[in-house]
């Protein structure tokens, strides 16, 4: 049986005006960076291949804003955006997608390793971060700091050896994580429905001896709320908790899947649930802000982005010579 959060909690934990808005703008810049991401892969500008997260801006945002900046982030590799709401230089960012050397992996490492220890993020890939984010909290454990790891990943990575191996071990030694799944329904093109025998991961849970929370992932608040009482659980020595965020993935699964696996009512169901726009109605019906306050934010969003590129193209390409060193320290 999945846990709900009880509603004394929900109570305890409050956001402020100027916490909604920081939300929303982080949502914007993760929205309309990602979109600026797949336009220069159409262009031919992205090395390797890109998965882009649009749809999950709600869940990173509430993520991110429940955190304190010294807490570490294992996103998965849908996680770009959320590099951006957590501070990074969106400038390093691309240039590390574009494959330039002033990247955050000089260019190495672009979409799915892409590191940036500045801002305590590591992403990683199909459940592979699961592991390293245990290990992390073990470490934070060991040090006696008060510091806690969120991992996310996909639905796809829940039925990985990984997941409940990492899930195991951190709740037997009370390790100061909390795992996220964002479900967007489908691992690649592979429906959530086929693939798991669970209505919500959350349930699996319990198999571990930790809270299991299943939440709407287009409602930030909600998300907040919830990873704000998992943190603190963690970071007072009371273990992990998993948290299954159900999205909705609004792209294919990289930029040319055409999504032909889903019905036009599927697809029009998510245009529905955009959470940008979801988001927008609630603050303006709350006269936290209004069309014209929007308007600038999203004015100055693509204002930063732009910047972003200018700097990316303006990046060099890695030399054979660093190519070949960087190569040899990994042998």
């Amino acid at each position: 049986m999945v846990t709900k959060v009880n509603n004394k909690r929900k109570e305890e934990i409050k956001i402020d005006k100027n916490l909604h808005i920081k939300i929303f703008e982080s949502m914007v810049k993760a929205r309309l960076f990602e979109e600026k991401q797949l336009q220069l892969y159409h262009e031919a500008k992205i090395m390797g291949y890109l998965h882009p997260g649009i749809g999950n801006e709600a869940a990173e945002a509430g993520i991110v804003a429940a955190l304190r900046n010294d807490d570490i982030i294992y996103p998965t590799h849908r996680g770009h955006g959320l590099f951006a709401m957590r501070g990074a230089d969106m400038g390093k960012v691309l240039a590390e997608l574009m494959g330039r050397s002033d990247g955050y992996c000089s260019g190495l490492g672009g979409s799915c390793h892409l590191a940036a220890p500045q801002v305590r993020q590591v992403q990683g890939i199909l459940g592979a971060q699961i592991p390293l984010a245990v290990g992390e909290a073990l470490a934070i454990n060991l040090l006696g700091e008060k510091k806690v790891v969120l991992c996310t990943f996909g639905d796809g990575a829940a039925n990985n050896g990984t997941f409940h191996e990492g899930l195991n071990m951190a709740s037997i030694w009370k390790l100061p994580v909390v795992f996220v799944c964002v479900n967007n329904l489908y691992a690649v093109a592979f429906s959530f429905s086929n693939s798991t025998s669970v209505k919500s991961n959350a349930i699996r849970a319990k198999g571990y001896s930790m809270p299991g929370y299943d939440i709407d992932g287009t409602d930030y608040e909600k998300v907040y709320k919830t990873v704000k009482a998992a943190a603190d659980r963690a970071r007072n020595g009371q273990g992990p908790t998993l948290i299954e965020v159900k999205t909705t993935r609004v792209k294919g699964h990289h930029p040319n899947d055409s999504g032909s696996y889903r019905s036009k009512e599927e697809l029009e169901a998510v245009k529905k649930a955009d959470p940008i726009k979801k988001a927008a109605r609630k603050l303006m019906r709350l006269k936290i802000l209004d069309k014209n306050k929007i308007d600038k934010i999203y004015q100055k969003t693509k204002k930063n982005i732009e910047d972003a590129v200018t700097y990316a193209n303006n990046s060099p390409l890695p030399s054979v010579d660093e190519f070949i060193r960087y190569c040899e320290q990994t042998i």
